[in-house]
């Protein structure tokens, strides 16, 4: 059985097809994941993924060549993925979904600067994305930043360093 994974709104110049409404929970598909693209499971056709990356509430994605005699991938077709797969992958993501929800903390001052509302996934590391008082603020997983994972207290306290409160980017509802 195939689950929905998202719509495809749009196709840019470097073939790169971009996906919305994808749940939060899907997580990153590596290369070579197997998806189906069609307007229904039904008339869904298979593709094997090449690249993968979130940004904010979309997705984009590439897929190795099209195999001959496969339709052509336009807007408003469905990305699927089997189910029994997806659950897998799921559960080898749980940590990092877990991370929903987390408190940011400053680690020197103890000082509390958001909540994680979103995971980017980047091909060099993933970004958390903060809500902060006065926005949202992108910050990457990355060792000279995180400092500790609390996963008992749902805290993530991190180093400030030069310019990362810069990046805050102020939006309405997000």
């Amino acid at each position: 059985m195939l689950k929905l994974i998202g719509r495809i709104i749009a196709i840019s110049k470097k073939q790169e097809y971009i996906l919305t409404d994808v749940p939060k929970f899907i997580p990153q598909l590596d290369e070579g994941t197997e998806v189906y693209i069609g307007f229904s499971e039904k008339f869904s056709k298979k593709y094997i993924i090449s690249v993968w990356g979130k940004n904010n509430s979309n997705v984009h994605f590439k897929v190795e060549k099209i195999p001959l005699g496969n339709d052509k991938i336009t807007v408003e077709m469905g990305v699927f993925i089997d189910e029994k797969k997806l659950n897998i992958l799921v559960e080898k993501k749980i940590d990092e979904v877990g991370y929903f929800g987390f408190k940011v903390i400053d680690a020197s001052t103890n000082k509390l600067i958001g909540e994680v509302v979103d995971i980017w996934h980047q091909p060099a590391n993933d970004i958390y994305e903060v809500k902060t008082e006065n926005g949202y603020l992108p910050i990457p997983a990355v060792n000279q930043i995180i400092k500790k994972i609390d996963k008992k207290n749902k805290k993530i306290y991190i180093k400030l360093i030069d310019g990362l409160l810069d990046l805050i980017i102020t939006r309405k509802q997000k």
